[in-house]
Order: structure tokens, then sequence, then C-alpha cells
């Protein structure tokens, strides 16, 4: 099927593709010369996402020939994802609004949204978002570093967000990640799951004795901390802010760039949607990953609580302390589901963790040893918040 995709972005209209070029290149006097389209490598499961292509070419600019290339995110509103699911949080039709009214474009701080050139309605139904392509910003592996420097950054953009609301976000779902917590069927049959393999030699040896009873019960607390996270003020958030959705400045870079990708999932959100978003989320993936967030996290809550304030935001200790471990609680949740769902003999879990079976019980009981005390914490927390 992308084949098909591909032969029609090669045969695009010249004089649209050179407005295109011409938006990407930052140059209105622009003559495409030439180009090709090709599939890209990336497993994406997002709902109604039909295909991600490159297009790249060269072109004449007023000064000098210059290479070019856009990325073509080709969606389906509506659509399912690739196991057949529609998802109630994740909505194509966000993530074109998103990009029509610029709701990621930067305020203060790196952060900004990757740029969108054109907005593509097809006769077919399909909508071809041409984006900028971040291929020279690093989307790999993090270091403690970056992920104190991405911190700062988002907690910069959403103070400026909560101190200036300027755009309408009235039509974006509120307290969506609340509402998923809540209702997820994921984290249900996770603790059916569990139940069911009590006596699993495997399971156990990740979550032995306290740890698979802290596991077990984690879901009884959830009413009175989503109560407490529906009192906390809230604005625009991303919702699904992780190392795979970020893009950042290599090393030397003369521009410092925080970028975004992915706003499916955007929405009205409390104050620590997606600065806790985004390290929880390293969690749910590879040792590599959850082993720098671990060693930086004290640091990345410190450089996220800055950037916040640095923006004029007054907010307590507690207060923000709460918004940034909520979304860990989902997470804390579906580590340990990762952990059951391998032992049922799914093979899925094994693709995101990118280890052997065998290494994965101690792993996980690593990062459930480290999250349970957030839970424990949140939970102590929301007692001190008010009504």
């Amino acid at each position: 099927m992308s084949s098909q995709y591909v032969e029609e972005a090669n045969q695009f209209p010249i004089a649209r593709l050179t407005s295109i070029v011409s938006q990407a290149l930052s140059d209105s006097s622009v003559s495409v010369t030439q180009w090709n389209a090709s599939q890209m490598n990336v497993l994406s499961e997002g709902a109604g996402t039909i295909a991600l292509l490159r297009c790249s070419g060269t072109a004449v600019t007023s000064t000098r020939q210059k290479n070019w290339s856009v990325i073509i995110k080709i969606v389906k509103p509506g659509g399912v994802n690739k196991f057949g699911h529609k998802s109630g949080t994740s909505s194509v039709h966000t993530e074109i609004e998103c990009y029509r009214r610029n709701l990621f474009e930067r305020r203060v701080g790196p952060f900004r949204a990757a740029r969108c050139f054109l907005v593509d309605e097809h006769d077919d139904g399909l909508v071809w978002l041409w984006l900028e392509d971040l291929a020279d910003l690093s989307g790999s592996m993090w270091s403690v570093s970056d992920y104190v420097d991405v911190s700062r950054a988002i907690g910069e953009f959403r103070g400026a967000w909560f101190l200036n609301e300027d755009q309408d976000i009235s039509w974006l779902g509120r307290n969506m990640e609340i509402q998923e917590l809540l209702t997820s069927e994921l984290l249900a049959n996770n603790r059916e799951n569990l139940m069911s393999l009590k006596d699993s030699e495997y399971l156990r040896e990740g979550l032995p004795g306290a740890v698979y009873e802290k596991a077990l019960g984690l879901r009884d607390s959830l009413p009175s901390l989503a109560k407490a996270a529906r009192g906390l003020e809230a604005t625009l958030a991303h919702n699904d802010c992780h190392i795979r959705n970020l893009f950042v400045s290599k090393a030397g870079s003369s521009i410092t760039d925080v970028v975004a990708v992915d706003f499916a999932r955007v929405g009205v959100g409390h104050v620590g949607s997606y600065g806790g978003t985004m390290l929880a989320s390293a969690f749910n993936w590879t040792d590599a990953e959850s082993d720098v967030a671990i060693a930086g996290a004290d640091l990345s809550y410190k450089a996220w609580l800055e950037g916040l304030r640095s923006t004029g935001l007054q907010i307590k200790d507690n207060v923000a302390r709460f918004g940034y471990l909520f979304p860990f609680l989902r997470r804390t949740m579906m580590v340990s589901g990762i952990l059951a769902w391998v032992a049922l003999d799914s093979d899925f879990p094994l693709q995101r963790y990118g280890g052997r079976n065998d290494e994965m019980p101690l792993s996980i009981r690593k990062r459930l040893e480290f999250m349970h005390p957030l839970f424990d914490e949140a939970r102590v927390l929301a007692t001190q918040l008010p009504g």
C-alpha cells in the first residue's frame, strides 16, 4: 500500500511542492529541480497513521543549489492502529488541528512543534501532513543531560501557557489522562493477569513477596488520586511526550531546539502532564532508557520545576510534585503488566523491552523498586492538596 503513496508523492504538482520547499528552506526564491519520495523504516502504531514518507531533492535558490527534505505523514481521520483498534484518547483530527492552529509554536525557551508546511486533504478522505524533517536532531538514546535540558524546556513552555492562554483550547478534551487511568481495559487486564500468575515462578522472580502485593493493590488508590489530580489547574498538554516523540539539538549545535511531534493525544491537562510523562515513559521501554531515567530523576524534576517557575508561575512545592508524579501511576501499573504479558507468552512486550526473555524479571523488579515509592509519595501528597 505504501508504494501507492510513494508514487503519488513522486508525481505531486511541482507548483505546490515548490511552496512547501520554499518554507522548508526559508527562501521565497526557490525552483525545485528534482525530488524522490521513499517509505521510512519507522514502525508506527498510532491510530489513523497510514504511512510515513521522506521526500527529498534539490532546488535552486536565489544564491545557490540546496538539498532539501520533508516528511509526509499520511493519516486517516477515524482510523485504527495496527491491531485494528481505535483509541479513546487519540484523535487524528486533534493532530491536524494542532498543526493548523500552531498550538505548539515556540513561546519561551527551546520547546516547539515540528513545522507543518501543508495540511493537504485528499478526495479519498486521507490527509497528508507535510512536516519538517528532523533528521538533523537527535531522536535516539538520551543522556541524563538531555533529560535535564528537555525537562527544563517543557517546564518553560508549560509555565508560559499557564500564564498566557491566548489561543482557544476549549475544543480539546480535558483530563483525558486521568480518565484513561480510571477506565483503561489494559490496566484492568494487567491486574487480572497478575492474579492469575500468582504461582508463576517467572513472574514472581520479578515480583517477589511485597513487590507483587504492592503491584496488585495499586488500582485501589486510583479514585482518590484521580480526584486530587482533577483539582489541579490545567492548560495545553501534549499527553504523549516521550523520547520517541521528541527531538533535541545535538551537542555543539548553534541553535537549541526541543521539537515535538505526534499530537493525536493533545488535550487540556494538569500541571504535571508531560513533564512527568516524559520521564515516566522511559520505564516502558529498554533497560538503557530506564537506567538513564532513574539516574537523572531528581535532576530532571528539579530542572522541570525551575523551568515552570522561570516564567513567573507561582506554584506550591506539593502541588508541583504531585502533578509531576501523577503520570507515573499508569506507567507503574503498566511495568508490572509488561512482565505478566511475557509470562503469558506474548512477544510484543519484548519488542518494546529490547532484551531477552530471561533478562526481563530482574529488570522489571529494578524498575518497580524505584517506582513504587513514587506511587506512595503521590498518595501522601494527594492528602495534602485542597478539596
